[in-house]
C-alpha cells in the first residue's frame, strides 16, 4: 500500500474535477481494474462523476434512513446461520421522490453476516452472488488505507508556517517517509 498521488486541495477546488485527474494521473502509472473507495465517495455526486469514467467502482454507503428501513427489512425476514452470510442486490436511487434531473440510481449491495449488515454501492454488473461477496471481500483488505490515514501525524512535520508550497512539500517528504517504512517493513 503505497502513496502514488498527492494532490492539493483548498476552499476553491473542484473535488469531482480532482478526482477525474487523480485518476487519470494514477492511470499513468498503474492500471486500475477497479476503484475500492471511501464511504465519503458513497453519494449522488460521485456516483455520478464514477459512472461516467469507464472505471469499475465499490464503495461503502453511509446508513441514512432509507437504508435503515431496508437493515430492518432484511433482518425480520431473513434467518441466517453462524458462519453463513446472505447478499442481497437492490437498485437504489439518491434523492428518491425529486425530480428526475436530481436523481441519480446505482446498484446497491447489502450483505447480512455475523448480525451485521454492510451496505455497498458499485456498478460492477453481471457478477453472481459469490462474486459480489468475493468483491466485497476484497474491499474489507483496505482497511491498511484506513489505517494509513489513522497515522499520517506519526509522519508529519511539524510547521507553523502558512504558505500552502511549504505545506505541500512537507506533505509529500512525509507521504515519502511513509512509502520508505512501509517498502521496508512489507
Amino acid at each position: 500500500r503505497f502513496n502514488l498521488l498527492c494532490i492539493p486541495i483548498n476552499a476553491l477546488t473542484s473535488v469531482p474535477r480532482r478526482v477525474n485527474e487523480m485518476i487519470s494521473e494514477i492511470e499513468k502509472t498503474v492500471r486500475i481494474k477497479i476503484l475500492y473507495l471511501d464511504r465519503a465517495f458513497g453519494n449522488k455526486k460521485y456516483c455520478r462523476i464514477l459512472k461516467l469514467s469507464k472505471y469499475k467502482f465499490i464503495t461503502p454507503i453511509t446508513k441514512n434512513d432509507k437504508l435503515k428501513d431496508i437493515e430492518f427489512q432484511i433482518k425480520k425476514q431473513a434467518k441466517i446461520s453462524r458462519n453463513n452470510y446472505l447478499l442481497f442486490e437492490f437498485y437504489y436511487t439518491f434523492y428518491e421522490g425529486k425530480p428526475k434531473e436530481y436523481q441519480e440510481g446505482i446498484k446497491l449491495l447489502a450483505l447480512y453476516e455475523d448480525n451485521k449488515i454492510f451496505f455497498f454501492i458499485t456498478n460492477v454488473n453481471n457478477f453472481n452472488g459469490e462474486e459480489y461477496y468475493l468483491l466485497i471481500e476484497s474491499y474489507r483488505y483496505r482497511f491498511g488505507i484506513e489505517t494509513n490515514y489513522r497515522v499520517d501525524n506519526i509522519f508529519s512535520a511539524l510547521t507553523s508556517s502558512v504558505t500552502a508550497s511549504v505545506r505541500y512539500l512537507l506533505m509529500q517528504v512525509s507521504l515519502i517517509a511513509q512509502d520508505l517504512w512501509t517498502f521496508v517493513n512489507f
